[in-house]
């Protein structure tokens, strides 16, 4: 580039460039954190928190 050229353009897109670039990397992170939570609830069915008994209900028929 010579002097004569502004690169404040330039400059310009590859902030903006950065920026999605970083968004679109946390959305990444958080979608790959959901996927491992989702998994680890369907191996692990139990670490849910549920503290109720964890069996079948028994429902009394009148």
């Amino acid at each position: 580039m010579s002097d004569e050229k502004s690169t404040d353009a330039l400059v310009d897109g590859v902030k903006t460039a950065v920026v999605h670039f970083g968004k679109a990397a946390f959305e990444v992170a958080a979608g790959v954190g959901a996927l491992f939570v989702g998994i680890t609830q369907t191996v692990r069915p139990g670490s849910q928190g549920d503290e109720d008994g964890g069996g079948p209900q028994k429902v009394p028929v009148e």
